[in-house]
């Protein structure tokens, strides 16, 4: 390639030296050639372009924006038949036409002067430029090609770059465009003086490449494409779906490919497209996730698959109708395995209720629902009314506090006890203990105001209780004191005293007898003579001896023990002085003494000797009996008067 470079720079060198004349750009070879005197400034430029042209890098393939340009005149050239070329990116150019000496052929057509540009000349496109949108290969020039196919382009490159109006691609003289930075390889770029055309095929007879051929060069920025994924559900995994491609092709994980795994999908442009970063490929890569797991634990989360349910639940919500005295009432029946929410249990009108019954996890009602719910209206309670007395929720009219009633109590006395009275009333009734209940006991008693009537205090009702007491209780201590009554005296009292007689060996002694609610006072029971005794029996409260008497005195004398002699071994009392030389006399003992045996008196009993020997003993015995007696009942006799 260096060799060929240099040689062209020779001979484009030659040339500028000999002064050989530059053909301006025209339709055709056979127009009059225009002569141009290029000064050797100008003659390296060129062989410095062209070297670059040859050597440049590859360019960026980024399509430009379209901007409107003026519509330019058509350029008139002798068309020849050439075949079609693919475009295609240059590597080596071809060597530059032979340039001789000999003045140039004559041009059949005439010269068309160049169309001035409806904005600023563009630049000549750079070596970079013309690499990236160069079609096909260079094609190797026939010995008798004359004229090349040259497509006109207007606009900026990379930019607005489009054909040119009118005929494209046109024939032309390879003579004409020589001087316009065209490097002599087909196919190839070059610029006039103001936009760019490329030379996309020799002429050499025959219709030529067309306008779609033209329109090929060009590189566009119109390639798109895009991947998509439908996410994964319950019931299926995510799908890779090609969306629409535009001047490309999709390849790689296939259309449709369903999860899980991973997908990769390239997206190359068709030729004389990229897209528009100015790429010729995109990738689109990721991951296809499975169907979503179902799970049977949360029934408002994703892909809920309720667990093999039991038809065992109930539920029931009732209401209470409204009466006159209260509202409609809601009322949560039984339940079974389930549970309820929404309005409150004894929610009372008026007013609206929704309650839910809710199963429990793993249960269902009969019908297989989860769920069961109650709604209604819970009405207030039923109006009163105050003009039908017979009809529901009467309410009479407003009271009139004339109602009165009293109650009072006679308080007991000596010969009653306490009595209930009841008092004056007026639009009432009475009920509770009856009138003239007497104590001991309790009352209670309660005044009704009749319908239409309250008492003062605007009650309906007046209650009376307390206790109503005995009779009061007599006393016999205070005869000037209330209720004073003489106690009862009973003649039942009875009191004796006994003496029993003196003996040889003991005194006489002084017994109490039986005393009836009465009791001894004075010589004490038991006392041994010789002395006086002194008793006072005192009948008992409210009781009295027969003879009225509230007491009854007994006294006397109580005599020593019998004196002993020694007169008479027959007589009581016998103690020898000497005691006798013979014994008792078999079969004539001395009798004993009787015992003393009780006599009547008027007072009382006292004891008398027993019988024995009618001797002087006895005798004297007896006397002071009697006299002892009559002693007595003379006492007695004064106590009582």
């Amino acid at each position: 390639m260096r060799k060929q470079n240099g040689v062209l720079a020779i001979v484009l060198a030659g040339m500028l030296a000999v002064g050989y004349p530059t053909v301006a750009f025209a339709d055709d070879g056979s127009a009059p050639t225009e002569v141009a005197t290029v000064n050797s400034e100008e003659s390296s430029s060129l062989v410095e372009e062209t070297s670059a042209a040859t050597e440049a890098p590859q360019p960026s393939t980024e399509a430009p924006a379209e901007e409107p340009v003026s519509e330019p005149q058509p350029e008139v050239a002798t068309e020849v038949p050439a075949p079609p070329a693919e475009p295609v990116v240059v590597d080596e150019p071809v060597a530059a036409p032979v340039v001789s000496s000999e003045p140039a052929e004559e041009a059949t057509t005439p010269e068309v002067a160049p169309e001035e540009p409806s904005s600023p000349p563009v630049a000549a496109p750079t070596a970079t430029q013309m690499k990236a949108s160069s079609p096909a290969p260079a094609a190797k020039k026939p010995d008798t090609a004359k004229k090349v196919w040259v497509c006109k382009f207007v606009g900026t490159p990379g930019v607005n770059e489009r054909l040119k109006s009118g005929k494209n691609p046109i024939s032309v003289s390879v003579n004409s465009i020589g001087h316009n930075t065209w490097n002599g390889s087909v196919p190839g770029w070059f610029s006039d003086a103001h936009d760019r055309s490329f030379v996309i095929a020799y002429d050499t007879g025959g219709s030529g490449p067309s306008a779609a051929d033209c329109e090929g060069v060009i590189v566009k920025k119109d390639a798109s494409a895009s991947v998509s994924v439908t996410p994964a559900t319950c019931d299926a995994p995510a799908k890779l779906v090609y969306g629409e491609a535009v001047n490309a092709t999709l390849s790689g994980t296939p259309n449709g490919t369903a999860g899980p795994g991973n997908y990769n999908v390239t997206a190359t442009s068709t030729s004389g497209h990229v897209f528009a970063d100015g790429t010729s490929s995109q990738l689109f890569s990721g991951t296809l996730d499975g169907k979503i797991p179902t799970q049977n634990t949360n029934p408002n989360g994703p892909c809920y698959e309720p667990p093999v349910l039991v038809k065992d639940a109930s539920a029931s919500v009732s209401v209470t109708p409204a009466t006159c005295d209260a509202p409609a009432m809601l009322v949560y029946g039984d339940v079974a395995h389930a549970s309820f929410s929404g309005t409150a249990n004894g929610t009372t009108g008026p007013g609206s209720y929704d309650v839910t019954a809710t199963s429990d996890t793993g249960h269902a009602f009969s019908d297989g629902e989860l769920t069961k719910s109650f709604t209604g209206t819970l009405d207030g309670k039923l109006p009163s009314q105050s003009e039908n007395p017979e009809g529901s929720c009467y309410e009479p009219p407003a009271p009139t506090l004339d109602a009165s009633a009293s109650v009072s109590v006679t308080p007991a006395t000596c010969d009653a006890p306490a009595t209930l009275v009841y008092g004056d009333i007026e639009n009432a009734t009475f009920s509770g203990t009856p009138d003239g209940t007497t104590g001991p006991g309790d009352y209670s008693v309660v005044a009704t105001s009749d319908e239409g009537h309250l008492f003062a205090d605007e009650s309906s009702t007046k209650s009376f209780s307390g206790t109503l007491a005995d009779k009061l209780p007599t006393q016999s201590e205070d005869p000037e004191g209330s209720c004073y009554e003489p106690p009862v005296v009973l003649k039942d009292a009875e009191a004796s005293v006994t003496v029993t007689l003196a003996t040889c060996d003991v005194p006489a002694k002084l017994v109490y007898g039986e005393a009836v609610n009465a009791t001894f006072d004075g010589t004490a029971d038991g006392t041994n003579g010789p002395g006086d005794y002194t008793v006072v029996a005192t009948a008992n409260e409210g009781h009295l001896f027969a003879d009225e008497s509230a007491t009854q005195t007994f006294s006397g004398t109580l005599s020593g023990k019998l004196p002993q002699q020694s007169v008479d071994p027959a007589k009581p009392c016998f103690k020898a002085l000497v005691p006798p030389s013979n014994p008792p006399i078999p079969g004539n003992p001395i009798p004993p003494t009787p015992p003393a045996t009780p006599v009547s008196t008027p007072h009382g009993q006292l004891a008398v000797t027993g019988t024995g020997s009618a001797d002087y003993s006895l005798l004297i015995a007896l006397g002071l009996v009697t006299l002892s007696g009559l002693a007595f009942s003379l006492r007695r006799r004064n106590k009582v008067s």
